[in-house]
């Protein structure tokens, strides 16, 4: 086109003047106007965004079906112009975009509102929470937009949608909650919980919050709106889930007693809980309770609290990822066998059990939602079926065998297994995705609407029966049933009903400790992995999960196979590098390399977080060791701007120990040393295009009264 000017004035050696940006900006949008929005993002000078939004405003219609061309026109609303500051500074602050609705815009350009694309949800519940989005026009598009995603996707948004009550004037954000809540039994449920634990501003629940009368009116209508099956799901829940945090309130009166009088109480108290179908543990709403462990009871560490530990046994609808995993860990076995089944020796010898993995596995991937099998992909973890809490986990220290020869890796096997890595670890993310997800796209999600729960119940009737009529226990003094063997790791087994898992998963119940900042904080971490995941890094992040449910009270998932670095001190471990030299089998093994790896992935992305979410009290207790090397940080009380004492004393932006350093080569010159580098280099160039979505998550919650929020400098921050 002749339109195009001469290439020469966009040399790398010429400064472009106010009129080349904008000039540089029109040439972008007769290209495509889609280019130009995306200048925004590459460069930041003012006269771009001052342009581009005299063009959007001009031609609205050309940007209609890109939601992330909607804040240039929103922020022409808010200020009619852009000529000082950012996109991104708009973007971030704390008021919204709608602020000054009034500011003379036609309703030509008005219009569009209604047809514009969705924005993500985390957006549109930013848009409703602003003091001053009071124009209806803005108010449908943002109800709109919120309503377009599935309730799958806005459950992960509970607490903000809580919030964003605080600022709900028009009643849009209460409008959206019931909305879901008549869709989704699991949102209702969730919702309450969290309702529940915003109604005092303190832990004894003393002080009511300024939200208190709106949240009782909320959820009135929620219960009352249920009738038949659904009233009754809800009575039976909530009665188990009383029942269990109950055990709390009933063991104060024994925290100066011994460990063992206090773990006869538990036990007693437990054994006074029937498993009723279809119940389940508010920190997975994707799995029911089909009996409980009433010989797992353990007290913790609290001295005027008493919070404990317990054991269930939980089942879940089995998915095409499980088959995965399975086939997964056995060709694992054929590779480096360290002590396989009796019926298995002849086929691992033989290599059988590997080559059936090879054929079977692309099959499972094309008729799965995991998508195609592409081999020659960089490996991710996969390990996300955890979860975590704190003095919970022991590994012992036993030698594992030498693997195979190097030689005897099958190539072809290393790409299926490193395409079902990465696989795994996007599809088992927590955390939507905050920009790419069509509206319109089926979504998969634990967390089931009206008709999938209903079917969900009928699964764990039929599975509690498979328990109890197939597993040998003793009895309790209530007469429930109990299995033999006790655990705290999470183990999965498949029944005879192909469709469920059985698992055995504890739980910490905290009465006492205000688990809100937890849930933020792994909010935040569950949003980072799947960015990380979403750009293909070879990252680890583990965002365990907690639900608070009461002011003060929380349910705590708790990490399987760990062991925090304290407890490892306590048992004599003073070497870091000695210990995964001793677990895995000597520094020359196949397994140490694996272990080392995972480390690094693990260490550089937890590094990356702390220090842009600004982690502190990183003691050797908070700090967490899985079987598989991956580092996991747990208890979040310190982030953002409080710390312990209130004294700011970590001026390192991450921990970073000598014995660190020696399990990723004992020097900045070693390769997985190098990788560390890389890696946060990457992680945290990866983080920037998300920021904006980033400060809206944490935005919202700002009014919340959580203590590591000291006002409009949090978010300046961030």
């Amino acid at each position: 086109l002749s339109y195009f000017p001469d290439v020469s004035r966009f040399a790398r050696t010429a400064e472009l003047t106010e009129q080349g940006w904008q000039n540089l900006v029109v040439d972008a949008w007769v290209a495509n106007p889609r280019l130009a929005v995306q200048l925004t993002k590459r460069f930041s000078h003012p006269a771009i965004a001052r342009e581009l939004t005299s063009l959007i405003c001009k031609f609205p219609g050309e940007l209609v079906l890109d939601p992330e061309a909607l804040p240039l026109l929103i922020d022409q609303l808010r200020s009619g112009s852009v000529a000082n500051g950012s996109i991104a500074d708009a973007m971030s602050a704390p008021n919204g975009m709608f602020n000054n609705l009034s500011s003379p815009l036609s309703f030509r350009e008005l219009k569009f509102l209604l047809y514009w694309s969705p924005v993500p949800p985390i957006t549109s519940t930013a848009y409703l929470a602003s003091s001053f989005s009071n124009h209806p026009l803005a108010l449908q598009y943002s109800m709109r937009a919120l309503e377009c995603f599935p309730v799958d996707i806005t459950f992960f948004y509970i607490p903000q949608l809580v919030q964003a009550l605080r600022h709900d004037v028009a009643g849009y954000a209460e409008r959206a909650i019931l909305s879901s809540a008549q869709i989704s039994q699991h949102f209702a449920h969730q919702i309450i919980w969290n309702m529940n634990a915003n109604m005092y501003k303190d832990e004894e629940s003393l002080v009511p919050d300024a939200l208190k009368p709106a949240l009782d009116r909320i959820i009135s209508t929620i219960v009352s709106g249920l009738s038949g099956e659904d009233r009754t799901y809800y009575e039976k829940e909530f009665g188990f889930f009383n029942k269990v945090t109950g055990i709390s309130g009933k063991l104060k009166p024994f925290i100066k007693k011994s460990k063992a009088e206090k773990k006869r109480k538990i036990d007693e108290e437990m054994r006074c809980i029937n498993v009723e179908p279809g119940v389940y543990l508010p920190s997975n709403p994707d799995g029911t309770v089909v009996d409980i462990d009433y010989d797992s009871g353990r007290p913790l560490q609290s001295h005027a609290k008493a919070p404990f530990m317990a054991t269930f046994v939980v089942s879940r609808p089995r998915e095409s990822a499980d088959e995965v995993l399975e086939l997964l860990k056995r060709s694992e076995r054929t590779l480096t066998p360290s002590a396989p089944a009796e019926s298995e020796r002849s086929s691992v010898a033989s290599g059988k059990i590997s080559n059936d993995a090879i054929s079977a596995l692309p099959a499972i991937l094309e008729s799965s939602p995991l998508g195609k099998y592409e081999p020659g992909i960089f490996t991710a973890d996969t390990k996300d079926e955890k979860a975590s809490a704190d003095d919970v986990g022991s590994t012992v220290l036993t030698p594992r065998s030498q693997d195979v020869d190097a030689q005897n890796l099958s190539t072809k096997l290393e790409g299926v297994m490193i395409q079902l890595r990465r696989t795994l670890s996007s599809s088992l993310s927590d955390a939507p995705d905050l920009i790419g997800i069509s509206p319109h796209e089926p979504i998969r999600s634990g967390r089931p609407s009206r008709d999938s729960a209903r079917s969900h119940k009928l699964a764990a009737a039929k599975a509690s029966d498979r328990v109890q009529s197939s597993t040998p226990r003793k009895r309790g003094t209530s007469g429930s049933a109990v299995p033999p063997a006790k655990s705290t790791a999470t183990t999965g087994s498949h029944t005879a009903d192909s469709s469920q898992v059985i698992s055995r998963l504890s739980a910490i119940f905290k009465v006492g400790d205000d688990c809100r900042q937890d849930v933020l904080a792994l909010q935040l971490i569950a949003v980072f992995k799947n960015i990380f995941t979403s750009c293909g890094l070879d990252l680890y992040l583990f965002p365990y999960r907690v639900v608070a449910t009461a002011p003060g009270c929380g349910v705590i998932d708790v990490i399987p196979n760990s062991i925090s670095r304290d407890q490892m001190g306590r048992e004599k471990v003073n070497s870091l590098g000695d210990y995964f030299a001793t677990k895995y089998g000597g520094i020359d093994s196949i397994q140490y390399q694996q272990a080392r790896n995972n480390f690094v992935q693990s260490l550089a992305a937890y590094s990356v977080l702390s220090y842009l979410l600004q982690f502190k009290d990183r003691h050797n207790g908070n700090i967490m060791l899985d079987d598989e090397g991956h580092i996991v940080h747990i208890d979040f009380g310190f982030i953002l701007d409080i710390a312990p004492g209130g004294i700011t004393f970590e001026s390192a932006p991450f921990k970073l120990t000598a014995e660190y350093v020696h399990v990723m080569g004992g020097g900045h010159n070693a390769q997985p040393y190098e990788l560390f580098c890389e890696l946060c280099i990457k992680a945290y160039l990866a983080s920037r295009p998300y920021a904006d979505k980033i400060v809206q998550i944490v935005a919202l919650m700002i009014d919340s009264g959580l203590p590591c929020f000291k006002g409009e400098a949090t978010l300046s921050k961030l």
